[in-house]
């Protein structure tokens, strides 16, 4: 478990299992489903073509994160729970309503956020290195 990405959150040792090509090609496309449209407005107000590609993929990571709390229940139970087989609280497997409370929410959501960031930064990076005219695209409809 040494080589596994891990970060503290909330006073929490948070550490990240290795996700498997086929459940990451599942989380991608649930996460596109649920947010594609917000992320688009997101990403029409941050990017802009004076920006580098790294502040675009930024921009497109805090637009992420900015969506998490505004899901419906539904979609975020989803969104939970296929990412906690791959996310350890404490060396626990992720557990909601172990690890967090009303208090805690908000390091919930900075823990699935982690989770995602962390996993699909390099697939982001690899979209817009590959179609760079979406981003820019993106920042002209608006």
């Amino acid at each position: 478990m040494q080589d596994l990405k891990n970060t503290t959150i909330g006073g929490k040792s948070i550490t990240l299992k290795r996700v498997p090509a086929r459940d990451a090609r599942h989380i991608q496309t649930m996460l596109v489903a649920i947010i594609a449209e917000p992320l688009a407005d997101a990403l029409g107000q941050q990017v802009s073509n004076k920006q580098t590609q790294g502040d675009q993929i930024l921009a497109g990571l805090k637009g992420v994160a900015n969506i998490l709390p505004r899901l419906s229940d539904g979609e975020l139970d989803a969104l939970i729970d296929k990412c906690r087989p791959f996310i350890l609280v404490e060396g626990k497997p992720f557990n909601e309503n172990e690890h967090f409370d009303a208090d805690t929410l908000f390091d919930m959501y900075e823990v699935l956020w982690y989770f995602l960031k962390e996993t699909f930064e390099g697939f982001i990076h690899a979209v817009l290195s590959r179609f760079p005219q979406a981003a820019t695209m993106t920042a002209l409809k608006k």
